[in-house]
């Protein structure tokens, strides 16, 4: 088997997946008044290989199924990422980073020309813990939210991750650098809500860096469960 690149047994079980999992979203998306407003082709797939063959059947067996909101291609802007896992003319790349926007922004403007929108596509707030680290990984809220302004002056974001969460059982994975470095079950990331749901420091800094560029409508949060006593007469 020859994972992630235009090879016919491969391509059968993504085209099976997509069966399965596109059945299930398609009527989610916002041309059907759902919450879905773009689609990703791969995940950072220029860091992988350069099979474009295989990206744009993977675009276009997504839009046989149904897809019909903007294909988008998520990547590092470092290197060649970009121009390996990007297919411009079906998919707006996009990047992933959580400092240097500016200088990345430049790079993704010189990729595909002045008139297509600046994204990023994950906003690393944080990061994840491994086995072995030293200490808990954190960025200040001071140096996430100036890079927030920076993107919001120019483009778009996603932020990666709005709200820590955990990795049940061995569902955790690992990254290799020098070693392999098995993740840990906590996956707060020093995200905006934490893992357990309380609103941090950097949720407010970042709201009100929000502010500046779109409304916010406000609404009262509450730890009261409301009782609704339900009538017994027929």
């Amino acid at each position: 088997m020859k994972l992630r690149f235009d090879y016919t047994p491969f391509m059968e079980k993504i085209n099976h997946y997509f069966d399965q999992l596109l059945e299930q979203v398609v009527d989610l998306q916002v041309t059907t008044d759902g919450p879905i407003i773009l689609m990703q082709v791969e995940n950072e797939y220029g860091g992988y290989a350069n099979d474009k063959s295989y990206m744009r059947k993977m675009a276009e067996m997504m839009i046989e199924k149904g897809v019909n909101v903007p294909l988008v291609t998520s990547d590092g802007p470092w290197g060649d990422m970009l121009e390996n896992g990007s297919i411009p003319d079906i998919a707006l790349p996009t990047i992933n980073c959580g400092s240097k926007v500016k200088e990345h922004f430049k790079r993704l403007r010189e990729f595909h020309g002045d008139k297509r929108p600046l994204m990023v596509m994950e906003f690393w707030i944080g990061w994840f813990d491994a086995w072995g680290d030293e200490a808990h990984h954190t960025t200040s809220v001071e140096e996430a939210t100036n890079e927030l302004s920076d993107i919001l002056s120019e483009g778009s974001v996603n932020i990666y991750m709005f709200h820590g969460g955990t990795n049940f059982g061995f569902t955790s994975g690992a990254n290799y650098y020098e070693k392999l470095l098995p993740d840990v079950t906590s996956y707060n990331y020093d995200a905006l809500l934490a893992e357990w749901g309380d609103i941090t420091p950097k949720y407010e800094a970042f709201k009100e860096v929000i502010r500046q560029y779109a409304e916010i409508p406000e609404f009262p949060l509450t730890t009261k469960i409301q009782k609704k006593i339900m009538d017994s007469k027929k």
